[in-house]
């Protein structure tokens, strides 16, 4: 709907449809046993990352009193220009944003198997955004929807698409401050009765709201307004 906006000026047949996500399963919300450190996981593009230097203050905040250990699931190398001039290392990028936390990072290779199977040994997903980036700051809800799909409780800066889904979906986990991520982090992360609600509650949005028999209809609608 955002994007919907800055669209409309130019042509009147504009119709919001996100991915499908169904490659991705619907995981349930399992509580965390393990007496090993708690697992945040990060997941996008390399050029996305600069959004977590945002909240490295709140990490490391609460990185040693939670014991955290944060996974991000994304490309191992990047171009700096264009997709296609100056390759980089994604590890790089992330020291940077991360500082004096890195070491409590690892980077896994992306696919949607090793998305997957970290979500499943996850207890907690980010999604911190640029929101001086006008690309970002309109992007739309995909991810979070993902990682609700996933089975994870997800904290997000407060964009547009993701102050919208979360009142929708009854949540409260849009982070406005360096305070709220900390503290949402220690609630989350020491409740698993909050970080189940969570999801209960974001699964029953997708359920309603995003379902494979709306996006299909969606793109009835698309195909029937050009004939």
């Amino acid at each position: 709907p955002e994007q919907l906006k800055t669209i409309s000026p130019f042509s009147k047949n504009v119709h919001v449809i996100l991915d499908s996500h169904g490659e991705f399963p619907m995981l349930p919300f399992s509580r965390s046993t393990k007496n090993g450190p708690r697992e945040v996981l990060w997941e996008g593009m390399p050029a996305t990352l600069r959004g977590i230097a945002q909240i490295a203050p709140a990490l490391r905040a609460t990185r040693e009193s939670l014991n955290l250990k944060l996974d991000f699931v994304t490309d191992l190398n990047y171009f700096q220009l264009l997709g296609k001039y100056f390759r980089r290392e994604t590890s790089s990028l992330l020291k940077h944003s991360l500082g004096e936390v890195y070491p409590n990072s690892e980077i896994i290779p992306w696919s949607r198997e090793s998305l997957v199977s970290a979500a499943k040994e996850s207890d907690l997903a980010i999604i911190p955004i640029d929101l001086s980036s006008p690309l970002q700051y309109l992007k739309p809800e995909n991810r979070l929807l993902i990682m609700w799909r996933l089975g994870l409780p997800c904290l997000t800066s407060p964009s547009p698409a993701y102050i919208r889904v979360t009142k929708a979906a009854g949540v409260d986990t849009v982070c406005y401050s360096l305070t709220d991520w900390t503290e949402k982090f220690s609630e989350i992360l020491t409740d698993s009765e909050i970080a189940e609600a969570i999801v209960s509650s974001g699964q029953s949005y997708l359920k309603e709201n995003h379902n494979s028999e709306l996006v299909l209809q969606k793109w009835d609608r698309v195909f029937q307004s050009v004939l």
